[in-house]
């Protein structure tokens, strides 16, 4: 299983979540094998600067990631990682070891659009 993480420095698992995947200069990519983290990876965010919602998921995809861990993320984003089949898990927080850890345990929430998002219409609802 890879799992990538929205970073806000190039440190590995001693990096913080990201408020915002697509913002992230970082992704912190999390090889999961055997129950045992084998590979660490550090992705530079191709689409730092600016992006469209599909992107992001479109190239994590083409990395082979099977989950996206994030404190916030828009609407139609989550959607577009859905339809890639690549689970979208938003609310994580701390250093990137404290939010794979927790969603390796199971410690994790259903995907919600952040408030940002529905504050301008960009997909999803509150309830």
């Amino acid at each position: 299983m890879k799992i990538a993480i929205s970073s806000n420095n190039g440190k590995g698992l001693d990096s913080t979540v990201s408020e915002h995947f697509g913002r992230c200069p970082f992704f912190t990519v999390v090889t999961y094998e055997n129950n045992q983290i084998t590979k660490t990876e550090i992705v530079e965010n191709p689409f730092f600067q600016g992006h469209q919602p599909f992107e992001i998921p479109n190239f994590l995809k083409s990395l082979g990631i099977d989950a996206i861990l994030t404190q916030g993320m828009g609407g139609r984003a989550i959607d577009f990682f859905q339809q890639n089949s690549i689970e979208p898990v938003t609310g994580c927080m701390g250093t990137i070891k404290e939010a794979v850890t927790n969603y390796l345990a199971g410690n994790r929430s259903k995907a919600a659009p952040c408030q940002e998002s529905i504050e301008h219409q960009h997909g999803g609802n509150a309830a």
